[in-house]
């Protein structure tokens, strides 16, 4: 957003408090809040009924157990952090570019927030503006020129089933390095589908042999590698024969580099540790010679958030799970000095330690449920 404009999101819990949303929770949506760059915060904590506030103490040991890390993260926060992540092209005329073969509203309904979870979910930041390394999935393919392609092609881009059939059937599967045919789906067959699962190849060794679940795919394109192409999974029938490729990187003559996957619905792929580590090969193969983001593993669901101001680096990254959890943070290279600190939910911020090897970090303490791990370096 440009800097004469304000941002102040309203933290809404109606119709009451503790019946409504932990106090936790309100917690946490206003630390990210913050952690995102709000000037203010519109709190809406009160019961709708017409009553007195002093009849909700509960409310007032709420707002004085929040303002530590509040007022730490205005204290720590720079005013104009630029966001490092994946980007997520989209464009404000979306729905006016989308095919509409069917009349329907469902149709003209597309935007990056799946991408963005099938990301997030694995430890990788994202940001909406644009980014060495960029994902492109879905229908948003088609909203985008021939031009405006190529520039996302001579970079690093992440593309889905549905992107890289779009991106083929536009003449450019050759930037891509697959081949591809209308995505085949599932539903309607009587006996099982022509896919059964994904199984990692020797071109990652760490988990070569590995077999992940398509099963829940609402379909798969049908990858067909060309010369030069890196195959990493492949997919297989029932009885185990090879169907096509599942994911793919390739180096194409624009001197970008392109990774491919079959799925069509990758934020629905079941989620793992073999999953996350060749999505975080991947993102690495895209950046190239110029790795810049940090990654985050450790535990499932942690979410990071990435910023830059100057040469200063920050990561924050909340533990979305029930348990509490140690992230380890993949850095670019090691870095000369690192501070660590923890928000936990209505705590006041601690200092914390983090063990190093190389350009590895972990966190020493423990991260609870809806807690923060602020980090800088």
């Amino acid at each position: 957003r440009p800097p004469q404009a304000a941002c102040e999101p309203e933290i809404e819990n109606w119709p009451h408090t503790a019946w409504s949303k932990s106090d936790t929770q309100t917690w946490a949506e206003m630390v990210t809040a913050q952690l995102c760059g709000a000037d203010a915060l519109l709190l809406n904590v009160h019961p709708t009924q017409a009553e007195r506030a002093e009849s909700f103490p509960r409310i007032d040991h709420l707002l004085r157990r929040s303002r530590p890390a509040l007022d730490w993260l205005a204290e720590n926060s720079p005013r104009q952090a630029l966001p490092l992540g994946v980007g997520l092209p989209w464009r404000p005329d979306t729905a006016a570019r989308l095919p509409n073969a069917t009349g329907t509203l469902d149709e003209l309904a597309a935007d990056p927030g799946a991408t963005a979870d099938f990301l997030l979910g694995y430890g990788v930041p994202v940001t909406a503006g644009p980014a060495p390394v960029q994902a492109l999935f879905g229908p948003l393919a088609h909203t985008f020129d021939d031009d405006e392609l190529r520039a996302l092609l001579r970079g690093g881009v992440l593309l889905d089933g549905t992107a890289a059939h779009i991106l083929a059937e536009r003449g450019l599967a050759d930037l891509t390095g697959v081949r591809t045919g209308e995505p085949v789906t599932r539903s309607g067959r009587a006996e099982p589908g022509p896919y059964a699962i994904e199984r990692v190849t020797a071109h990652a060794p760490a988990d070569e042999g590995v077999l992940l679940s398509v099963d829940v795919q609402p379909a798969l394109a049908r990858l067909a590698p060309l010369p030069g192409a890196r195959v990493l999974t492949q997919i297989q029938t029932p009885d185990g024969r090879d169907w096509g490729a599942g994911r793919c990187h390739f180096a194409n003559a624009l001197g970008g580099r392109v990774a491919v996957l079959a799925a069509t619905a990758p934020a629905e792929l079941a989620r793992s540790d073999e999953g996350q580590r060749l999505l975080h090969t991947t993102i690495r193969f895209l950046e190239g010679d110029a790795p810049r983001l940090p990654l985050v593993s450790g535990a499932p669901h942690l979410i990071p958030h990435a910023t830059r101001s100057g040469d200063t680096h920050r990561l924050a990254v909340v533990n979305g799970s029930a348990d509490a959890a140690h992230p380890r943070i993949h850095l670019p290279a090691a870095p000369p000095t690192v501070r660590a600190t923890v928000l936990a939910p209505l705590a006041h911020p601690q200092q914390a330690a983090t063990t190093a090897a190389g350009a590895l970090l972990e966190l020493d303490p423990a991260l609870p449920h809806r807690g923060w791990a602020v980090i800088t370096w």
